[in-house]
């Protein structure tokens, strides 16, 4: 986890919980702090946020259940396997260097989700205004309770 986050805080500023989450779907990795005073978030491209705690209405926080692609992705990473070896059968090149291109592309697309199969991720939603689009929604696959510890920050 990234301390560069750390540069963005007052001297007499402390974090309470910090952890990793991505803000929309296929957006940098993004860290997040809780501190005494607010939430900030750093992404790997740099881009910084903070929002005081006093902004904050609510907290919102649910098990993530977004469709995973993972057995799709796993289903033509075999299928790419089988033309490899039909290839191979029919000492065709070409349809065994395509069969081995699908088996690649499908293994790297699908790299995420294999690591992270077994972990539970969470969809936080931070409410700051009676507009959608105000609110800050990421996920995150920590095993901290992150809704609970922000509801606690902005409550003290």
């Amino acid at each position: 986890m990234s301390d560069r986050i750390l540069e963005y805080l007052a001297e007499d500023e402390s974090v309470r919980e910090r952890w990793q989450g991505k803000i929309g779907r296929g957006s940098d990795e993004t860290t997040f702090a809780a501190t005494d005073r607010r939430l900030v978030y750093l992404t790997d491209g740099t881009d910084f946020k903070d929002i005081s705690y006093e902004h904050i209405k609510s907290v919102e926080s649910e098990e993530d259940d977004t469709p995973s692609l993972r057995g799709v992705g796993i289903a033509i990473g075999i299928f790419g396997l089988l033309g490899a070896l039909a290839g191979v059968a029919v000492l065709d090149a070409v349809t065994f260097i395509a069969g081995l291109l699908l088996l690649g592309i499908v293994l790297l697309a699908n790299e995420a989700d294999i690591d992270n199969a077994s972990e539970k991720k969470q969809k936080i939603t931070v409410i700051m205004g009676e507009n959608e689009e105000e609110n800050l929604e990421f996920k995150t696959d920590t095993t901290e309770n992150v809704g609970a510890v922000l509801s606690r920050a902005i409550r003290q």
